[in-house]
């Protein structure tokens, strides 16, 4: 069985992040976030900036191994080490520098999968008649045969999604900051609510992980 989920930062029960994330600490060029959204899985070697900074959120939180999601990850360098094999198979790993937490490494799925099941999924809208386009996937099918990463993005959404392969690892090496959205299996098709996973209140325990 195959289950597909949503990776977000770990949250608290008040829906705060349980741990520190980053930020850029000052504009940089190119817009990285404009072109991930733009061409979801494009490299960013030959564009990313050599002085790529960031830095802590908050002076009181703790440091998880999970600091920034999107448009790419951010992670510690244990998480680097302990996920190094499956990062690196279906991605590229990228250098970022951040004065107060050492060791930081920049990571880019270069995954893009067309396994959305769209006749089973559900979509919210924006505009009419030609000008109408699907903008976020409310409710996920995926086909389970297309699914060949155990972490990759799909074009239909800016989000990150990843296998239980992915999730089973971050588990085993005690990761902390990572969150899974259960969002489909194979044997019951989609698990997920459509509770969003901002502004609307803590998701159910046995569909969200928050490690």
């Amino acid at each position: 069985m195959t289950t597909v989920y949503y990776v977000h930062h770990s949250l608290k029960e008040n829906g705060e992040d349980k741990f520190n994330s980053v930020t850029q600490s000052f504009p940089q060029e190119p817009d990285l976030e404009m072109l991930s959204t733009k061409d979801y899985g494009a490299s960013f070697t030959k564009v990313w900036p050599r002085d790529f900074t960031v830095k802590p959120l908050s002076k009181r939180k703790k440091i998880g191994d999970l600091l920034l999601v999107n448009p790419f990850l951010i992670i510690s360098e244990k998480a680097y080490f302990s996920l190094n094999k499956i990062l690196k198979e279906n991605g590229e790993f990228l250098s970022v520098f951040c004065r107060e937490i050492n060791g930081l490494k920049a990571y880019n799925p270069i995954k893009c999968l067309d396994v959305l099941n769209k006749s089973k999924c559900e979509f919210s809208f924006l505009g009419k008649g030609e000008l109408k386009r699907p903008t976020k996937v409310l409710s996920y099918d995926f086909m389970e045969e297309r699914i060949t990463a155990p972490i990759f993005r799909i074009k239909e959404d800016p989000g990150l999604f990843v296998t239980d392969e992915f999730v089973e690892l971050v588990r085993q090496s005690d990761l902390k900051g990572f969150g899974f959205r259960r969002l489909w299996n194979s044997k019951e098709g989609r698990v997920h609510s459509r509770i969003s996973l901002t502004g609307d209140g803590f998701l159910p325990e046995e569909e969200d992980y928050n490690w």
